[in-house]
């Protein structure tokens, strides 16, 4: 498991706590919510625990948990922000030389998730790479090595699907940074059109606007900025928004994928959180949780009062199905853009 783990994050953890939820299902277990949190303050161990397990865990059906601590540190606080302990006096004593990193914190979830009656499996590894020496909280004398991450199952069926994993979320957020000076000539043009065709552009007509940038990018084609600014006033309408939720899948959905990454990087806030939205909706349904965080980190920062985000955000939060979740949203979005572009008439259900 513990190779697998960049190819399900999206990316390589580091200084991190990464849960992984285990259901059963007809007679085999099966990999749920996959999560991953940055260490807590020893001082916050308690509070952090009972978050965690009233928070995501609580939310989503589990039979065992595995617990991954990836840390180089001691399992001391490093957080200069932090107000909880006393690190930077240096009064804090390090952790024993004979006691894995953050030993406490694993072993409070694991009595917490033994009372819930779920068993655990802890292991600690300062880094996944290969070759990398992993030890067993239980046991630290159960040890061994991390095979290649890049060369694991899952890795390789991520790739098939298209997938990339990343050196770091660093890396992902950076993917759909703004881009200043673009921002600020996308601004000025986008207002004076914002307040000239928002009122006149026809759900039909909207949809026809993205689908048509999206095929341009299919076919190897550059957009102009003011093939861009169109997009941006057309989803600006929620309308157009939620049908442009049918792009997120066939054959065009990576193509959709770097329309709203492009328009991440030049829209400004807050009418960036609908391409964003719109990114987040895709890479959910493909599974690329580094992607998705990254972008619902943005919503929240740039719009923090945007439903979709928000809704969006809950979801992931909860460690839900992205296919319980999405699917059927995007499958009605997608007949009623056909509806609207064929004329058809609406199907009762």
């Amino acid at each position: 498991m513990l190779a697998a783990i960049p190819a399900l994050l999206g990316f390589y953890p580091a200084e991190s706590l990464v849960v992984a939820t285990l259901k059963e299902s007809e007679g085999q277990l099966e990999v749920g919510l996959m999560a991953r949190t940055d260490l807590p303050c020893p001082s916050e161990y308690q509070n952090f625990a009972t978050g965690l397990l009233t928070g995501p865990l609580g939310r989503c059906r589990l039979d065992r948990a595995m617990l991954f601590v990836v840390t180089e540190g001691t399992g001391t606080c490093t957080a200069t922000s932090c107000r909880s302990c006393t690190h930077n006096t240096g009064s804090q004593p390090p952790a024993s030389d004979q006691q894995l990193p953050h030993a406490e914190l694993i072993t409070i979830l694991q009595t917490l998730l033994g009372a819930a009656r779920i068993a655990t499996y802890s292991m600690y590894v300062p880094t996944i790479a290969a070759g990398q020496r992993w030890q067993h909280y239980d046991d630290p004398h159960s040890t061994g090595t991390v095979p290649d991450p890049k060369s694991s199952a899952v890795a390789a069926a991520m790739a098939m699907q298209g997938s990339v994993t990343f050196g770091s979320r660093e890396e992902i957020a950076a993917l759909i940074a703004p881009d200043i000076d673009e921002v600020a000539r996308f601004t000025e043009r986008l207002e004076v059109l914002l307040n000239e065709s928002v009122e006149d552009i026809s759900e039909v007509e909207g949809l026809r606007i993205v689908l048509g940038a999206v095929d341009r990018i299919a076919a190897g084609q550059a957009l102009t900025d003011e093939e861009l600014l169109r997009v941006q006033v057309a989803v600006a309408d929620t309308e157009v928004r939620d049908l442009a939720m049918s792009t997120a899948v066939g054959d065009s959905a990576g193509a959709a994928e770097q329309l709203w990454m492009l328009l991440a990087r030049k829209a400004p806030a807050p009418e960036v959180a609908e391409p964003l939205a719109l990114l987040a909706v895709s890479a959910f349904l493909r599974g690329e949780g580094g992607l998705v965080r990254a972008a619902l980190t943005r919503i929240a920062e740039d719009a923090p009062e945007h439903m979709l985000g928000w809704m969006l955000q809950t979801a992931t939060d909860a460690g839900l199905d992205p296919r319980e979740v999405l699917r059927p949203t995007v499958r009605e979005a997608a007949l009623k853009a056909e509806q609207l572009l064929t004329g058809a008439p609406p199907v009762n259900p």
